[in-house]
């Protein structure tokens, strides 16, 4: 992991919750959204993760900062519980409001994730994989792996779902009518290419 991306996803939010667990010797931080082991990197608090996450001092009390225990509804092992499905990446991404959101299809529909939340494992030498997990009580959430390892959980983006559907509706009305006339364009050319003249005359040959 990263650790300066990880920094630099919690300080563009201003929260920064580092995590443990009575059962786990591993930390975890993020900002509520995502949750990351911090494999390898020594013990922190509340202050030293300010410290190591450059916070500069005259900003600390903007900062929502909190010691916290690991929500015990999401599934932090490698290999979960209750399973999981891989996610088939889609081959686009939808800028909406002031976030870029990923659409992943789950067993419960559409859902997004903001691909800011990768960006931490953006070290890793094999690709990242994302995969859905479901919590006891029927939650969605992401499981982003490498290889059969966990290396981060992404909560899923709340996005009011209806006016994201009439914004795509319009776009994509107004899509079909720039094929349309894409189209019709296209067929306009194809139809004068074979128009033959006459070298003789000039009249246009029926």
């Amino acid at each position: 992991m990263i650790l300066k991306n990880l920094a630099a996803v919690c300080n563009a939010h201003k929260r920064i919750f580092l995590y443990s667990s009575a059962t786990s010797d591993v930390q975890w931080a993020g900002d509520g959204k995502a949750f990351y082991p911090l494999h390898g990197v020594p013990w922190l608090d509340g202050d030293t993760i300010q410290t190591i996450f450059s916070v500069p001092e005259k900003q600390r009390n903007k900062f929502d900062i909190q010691e916290l225990t690991l929500p015990g509804y999401l599934d932090y092992k490698d290999v979960p519980s209750c399973g999981e499905a891989q996610l088939r990446p889609e081959e686009l991404s939808i800028g909406y409001e002031d976030t870029v959101l990923y659409p992943v299809r789950t067993r419960h529909g559409l859902m997004f994730y903001n691909p800011i939340y990768l960006r931490p494992l953006n070290d890793k030498l094999v690709k990242i994989e994302m995969y859905e997990r479901e919590s006891p009580t029927g939650m969605v959430y992401f499981a982003a792996k490498a290889g059969t390892f966990l290396e981060a959980i992404i909560l899923p983006e709340d996005v009011n779902e209806q006016k994201l559907l009439d914004k795509l509706r319009d776009l994509t009305d107004d899509l079909e009518t720039t094929l349309h006339y894409q189209t019709a364009a296209e067929q306009a050319e194809e139809d004068a290419a074979q128009i033959r003249i006459d070298e003789a005359t000039g009249e246009v040959i029926e």
